[in-house]
């Protein structure tokens, strides 16, 4: 991969701009652990509009042989497709949709999802659409439902008093103007019901599922002078061999 010093990466560029639907997400990963299988472009189309609902790149570990299948999305911004925009319900709709049909191909399907949605985890397009719940009891159960473990990461990051520099933060995206909060955690990694069971294959370590906020993304994130504006997200799954 040009530009990084290391051989064992690879890069998935998923990204388009030929067209006036532009997608613009993609994955690095290390061809040691894991083996790229197929990519496909998730894209339904709602009015006159296509709406992107990710991009779907299966890999296989290759030690235990167990694909995993997952989806990078960016969902339009806010002025393209406001709060209670019907369109952002629709791509939550589709992509559960999508979702369901590959796990009828392959059952007990290891699926994760994750991306920037510019949509909080309590946004219908997510937990209402998506079945992206926060009730990792039911998402076990249930493997129509997705397990989002940030929901957690929606509040102060540190408890109240604030003693000498405050460094909490309660979202992975901030915006200055911001009408309620100026805090949103837009990015986020949504995971099928498989990585939740004591028995399974690839297991969630969710005390993983975190913001990468370090002192000096905190510091960019929060500079008006700066375009840096998402926090780094976060999570480990452990396989079984």
């Amino acid at each position: 991969m040009q530009g990084v010093a290391d051989p064992n990466l690879e890069l998935v560029d998923a990204t388009d701009r030929k067209s006036r639907l532009k997608i613009d997400t993609a994955i690095v990963f290390d061809r040691r652990k894991l083996a790229k299988v197929d990519t496909k472009n998730l894209i339904d189309r709602y009015g006159n509009d296509s709406l992107k609902a990710g991009t779907l790149i299966t890999f296989v570990e290759p030690i235990t042989k167990l694909p995993i299948h997952v989806v990078t999305s960016h969902w339009p911004g806010r002025q393209s497709a406001p709060e209670y925009s019907t369109k952002r319900g629709k791509l939550g709709q589709y992509l559960w949709q999508e979702m369901r049909k590959l796990k009828k191909k392959v059952p007990d399907a290891h699926i994760i999802l994750m991306g920037d949605y510019n949509d909080d985890p309590f946004a219908e397009s997510l937990a209402s659409f998506l079945l992206a719940t926060r009730d990792r009891g039911l998402a076990q159960k249930d493997s129509q439902f997705f397990y989002n473990p940030f929901w957690k990461r929606m509040g102060e990051s540190t408890p109240s008093p604030l003693i000498g520099n405050d460094q909490s933060i309660c979202g992975t995206h901030f915006y200055g103007g911001g009408g309620t909060s100026r805090w949103f955690t837009f990015d986020q990694m949504i995971f099928s019901s498989s990585f939740l069971r004591d028995d399974g294959a690839a297991i969630l370590d969710e005390a993983h599922s975190q913001i990468v906020a370090t002192p000096e993304l905190r510091t960019h994130l929060l500079s008006a002078k700066s375009i840096f504006d998402h926090f780094p997200v976060r999570s480990i799954i452990t396989l079984r061999a």
